[in-house]
């Protein structure tokens, strides 16, 4: 990533120095401006209606949470991008930061990140490595539209 961009976002959403274990810019379709944190509440202090398109593009923030609890991990992904300021779910985000994790040797599989508890959303991922490379996403869905499509 781009020092003076990271320092940038890091200014915009006040996030200190002494907060930041690891940033990289991840890449597996969307590009990811990613910040791995020291603790879940680093990861939801940060005030995602301070970035804005184009300026800033998505951001993935990530921290392990207590020993213990539901979780393994918080993700946030906030989008200024896509007309909100965070997405409550988000499957490419999930899966860069557990290619990034495996590539790293650091992924204890399988395991389930907390994404959405800033917006009062409840949404868990399971991250599981697979055999080559390979890295599972799955999770519960909530179907609000179905159809079909006709041509």
């Amino acid at each position: 990533m781009d020092p003076t961009h990271r320092l940038e976002i890091l200014r915009t959403l006040e996030i200190p120095a002494e907060a930041v274990v690891n940033t990289a810019e991840l890449c597996n379709g969307p590009t990811w401006q990613f910040f791995e944190l020291k603790s879940v509440a680093d990861v939801l202090a940060a005030d995602s209606t301070k970035v804005r398109w184009p300026t800033f593009k998505a951001i993935g923030l990530f921290a392990p949470q207590v020993a213990g609890s539901e979780c393994d991990y918080e993700v946030r992904m906030l989008a200024p991008s896509s007309g909100m300021s965070e997405d409550p779910i988000t499957g490419s985000l999930n899966a860069a930061i557990a290619k990034w994790m495996l590539a790293a040797g650091r992924i204890q599989t399988p395991y389930l990140v907390a994404q959405g508890t800033s917006i009062g959303r409840l949404g868990r991922v399971a991250v599981k490595a697979g055999s080559g490379g390979v890295v599972w996403i799955g999770g519960q869905v909530h179907i609000v539209i179905e159809g079909q499509t006709t041509f």
